[in-house]
Parts: C-alpha cells; structure tokens; sequence
C-alpha cells in the first residue's frame, strides 16, 4: 500500500500527530509520502495578505484564493505523482472539502483523521464527514454524531512516540538521554494553549515554594488589544497582570523538547480543553460531551512523569487511581504539594500510569486504520 499523508497548517501539536501517523504507517509496512501544509499555508498567507495590501480592486481581490485553498491543493497534484492508493489527511480543520472530494472522484481512498473531536463537532462533521471514505476521531463520543454523516467513523484514541516519548528507566536502544532526563527534580511542569479558563485555573493556585515551569501560547498574561485573541482565549480587563507571569516561558516547544521536560520534571499537569475554539471564548463543550483523554495525558504516562489530571472518563477507565483528579485550584494545589513530598509514592504511581498506556503507540493504532481503511 501507498499512501500520501498530509499534515495539518499547524507548527505544534497537530504536526506532532502527522510526523507519528506517518512513523506508525511506515511500521506497518506503508509506503509513505509525505506533504507538509504548515509551510505553504505560511507562504500563501503572506501572498495574499500583500495582495490585500496593495489596495487592488475588489474585482480583484474576489478572484485571490484563500490561503488553504492555495496550500491544499498541490495535494491533488501530489497524490497523482506519487501514484499512492490512499490520501489521509491529518486535522483538516482548514481543508477546502473539494480537494478530498476531486480526489475521490478520481478513484483515490481519502480518510481524515480529525484531532480536534469533540470541540468543532457541531461545525465539522455536517459540512466534512461525508467527504471522506473514512473518518477517525479523536474522542469516543464523537463518533455517534459524526455517524449520522459518514457510517464510516470510527475512535482513535490519541497515541505517543516511543522514539521520543520513554522513561529514564526505559530508554530506547542507541539513546541516550541528556543529564536532566531523569524524574527526581522538584519541578511541576504545565505545557499547552493558555485558554482563559485554565489561564485562571493556575492562577488560582498560591504557587510560593513551588518551581513551575508554563510553556505554550498564553497571550492573556497582559490585556490584548487583538481581536482575534480577545474572541479565540478570553477577555482580560486593562490593567490586568496575571501572577502567573513569572512562571511562564510563553513559546512554542517542539514534542521532542516537551517529552525532555516531562522526564525532567516531578509532577506534570494534565488539563483538559474546554472552548470549542469557534471563535468565541465563551462556548464550551457541555458536560460529558468529552470522554477521551487528550494527547499530554498519554505523553505525560508515556514519559514516565507522575501527572495529576482534572476530570475526563476515559482517565479514570484508562489510569484508575493511579492518576490523582483535581476539580478545582486547591485540588491541584493540595496534590502538587502533597506528592512532591512522597517522591517514592509519584514515583510508583508513575510506573502504573506508564503500564497503563503503553500499547497506546501509532504504530499500533495505525494498524487498526489499516485494518478499517485499508
């Protein structure tokens, strides 16, 4: 089998799930091509923002493809080049749904592999679902509504790396980790999108005598006056500065560097989006919405850091007791001071929640799409 599979226009972490689609495929026995998005959505958005730039007529300007449009749709080129049997795209949230359809209009296989169930359900599966052959979601409840529009959905629980994401005591063959891949230093360690709602959530923690280390996107640490910011994270009043501002490294971290900070930190914090990230900070999924786990609590195990999560059904099912719930800040507060002084109790649950997941890797999870898809 051969199969084109392209990434998402993101530089995190729905890249991250391409490159492991991509490694997972290859493992069992795909003949894999590969077509990065991130780079052309970035170059066409430069385009036609200087296109818009240079006042050109409206005439003009309605005739300028939008950005996506541009970056996608070299795939249709692509997938006749390479001559592949199967197109799968990775998160296309942004893919201009006549690409998957001319595609299977030509006879080609087409599967989507949607990372963001449940949050854009409501917007994604009417207008895309029945574009593709297959489709694979992230989250276990999602799949009965997407059903409605393609009886070809199925769960795919999010996976890990083990080329990346291993514990100090099980270090793949050849690797050898770097001096602070090791699970004793008193670090807490946060990594993600600073959506307002968990952007308050740590806020309401007193972190004095606690090191944490926040790293991801948080743009509401100081008042915004972007729009999109305001409308996408939340609203800060002016004035505002969040305490949280010396504890956060407000970049983006490749899966590689944020798998060497799980390793080097003795608790990880696992917090679950809410926002359905459909331009409004104020819509959230409802309660029990939600089932699956998201990617940082599998990395989190996978890594062999000891993590405490806030509540989704699939954590208990999945971890049991071994992973510590938080419902509120003093929740986490209570559990981050309560275990960074048992390091011999966060060490032993660790072990259990790596036990837990550790079949959850792409290569195996990729095995079941082929089976379904193939």
């Amino acid at each position: 089998m051969k199969a084109l599979v392209v990434g998402s226009p993101h530089s995190a972490s729905t890249r991250d799930v391409w490159i492991g689609v991509m490694k997972g495929l290859a493992a069992n026995g795909v003949n894999v091509k590969s077509f990065d998005v991130f780079p052309l959505g970035e170059f066409f958005s430069t385009i036609v923002e200087y296109a818009q730039e240079k006042s050109l007529p409206i005439s003009m300007l309605r005739e300028v493809p939008s950005p996506m449009v541009l970056a996608y749709a070299n795939t249709f080129m692509a997938a006749h080049a390479h001559e592949v049997d199967t197109v799968i795209f990775v998160s296309p949230q942004y893919l201009p749904m006549e690409i998957p359809r001319l595609l299977r209009k030509d006879g080609f296989k087409v599967v989507g592999i949607f990372t963001e169930a449940p949050y854009e359900d409501q917007i994604d599966a009417p207008s895309k679902a029945d574009a593709f052959d297959y489709v694979f979601l992230n989250d276990r409840n999602s799949v009965s509504y997407w059903e409605m529009f393609n009886e070809h959905s199925f769960y795919l629980p999010h996976s890990y790396d083990p080329d990346v994401h291993f514990p100090s005591w099980d270090v793949p063959a050849g690797r050898k980790p770097r001096k602070d891949d090791i699970n004793d230093h008193q670090h807490v360690v946060y990594v993600g999108s600073g959506f307002g709602r968990r952007q308050a959530y740590l806020e309401g923690v007193d972190w004095t005598g606690i090191d944490l280390k926040v790293y991801g996107h948080w743009p509401l640490l100081k008042p915004s006056t972007d729009k999109q910011v305001r409308e996408r994270f939340a609203h800060v009043p002016m004035g505002y500065r969040s305490p949280l501002i010396p504890f956060v490294l407000n970049k983006m971290v490749e899966n590689s560097f944020v798998a060497r900070l799980y390793r080097g930190s003795a608790i990880g914090i696992n917090m679950h989006r809410q926002e359905r990230w459909s331009n409004n900070a104020d819509m959230i999924i409802d309660n029990g919405e939600a089932y699956s786990m998201g990617p940082r609590g599998v990395e989190l195990a996978a890594c062999g850091t000891f993590q405490v999560s806030d509540y989704r059904e699939e954590i208990v099912d999945v971890f049991g007791d071994s992973v510590p719930i938080h419902h509120n800040s003093q929740d986490l507060e209570r559990l981050i001071r309560k275990y960074l002084n048992d390091p011999a109790e966060r060490n032993r649950l660790a072990r259990q929640q790596r036990e837990a997941i550790k079949e959850r890797t792409f290569a195996n999870h990729m095995r079941r799409v082929l089976e379904i898809a193939a």
